[in-house]
């Protein structure tokens, strides 16, 4: 669990989100780490005003999209893992940590296809890394990714953290 060591040491505005009976359920609470060193990390549901409610759905995604357009390279690879053709340039209109979508214009690519992309984010980090087509309509196309390293990831993951909207209460 090296990962854990890149988040906060605390939270009070997390969520946990896993999967349960073909559902997505969601907690808010504060993650902190416990004495056990940075692997031990540890959540507590609900904050100072009262427990919030579980939230359940049926959800196609796994993880939510953040919209952001940041400046992408895409390369089609082939059955052995080479390019076949040039890097392309195209921009994002979504991210999430477990995939990204891409706006193609008049151009897309098949459902399926394996790419090689290169991300750059406004502080001027490159994330590389490969994806699979997942859905290509209306200038879009939907990639998942494939290989990225664990330390690429997790720089995605802050950066879309940095760009969440901050939850306004609810009424009460």
């Amino acid at each position: 669990m090296e990962q854990a060591a890149l988040l906060p040491a605390a939270s009070a505005n997390a969520t946990l989100v896993f999967s349960h009976r073909g559902g997505l359920v969601m907690l808010r609470g504060a993650m902190y780490r416990g004495a056990g060193g940075s692997s031990d990390l540890r959540f507590a549901e609900g904050s100072r005003r009262g427990p919030a409610p579980a939230q359940t759905g049926e959800q196609r995604r796994r993880a939510a999209r953040v919209d952001v357009s940041l400046p992408a390279a895409v390369a089609v690879l082939g059955p052995d893992g080479q390019p076949e053709g040039p890097e392309r340039p195209f921009r994002t209109r979504d991210m999430s940590i477990n995939g990204l979508a891409l706006d193609t214009g008049a151009e897309s690519f098949p459902s399926g296809s394996l790419l090689r992309f290169t991300l750059m984010l406004p502080d001027g980090t490159p994330i590389t890394g490969s994806a699979r087509v997942v859905r290509s309509a209306h200038r879009m196309c939907g990639l998942k990714y494939e290989d990225v390293d664990p330390a690429a990831r997790a720089k995605v993951a802050s950066f879309l953290v940095s760009k969440q909207r901050p939850r306004t209460p609810a009424p009460r």
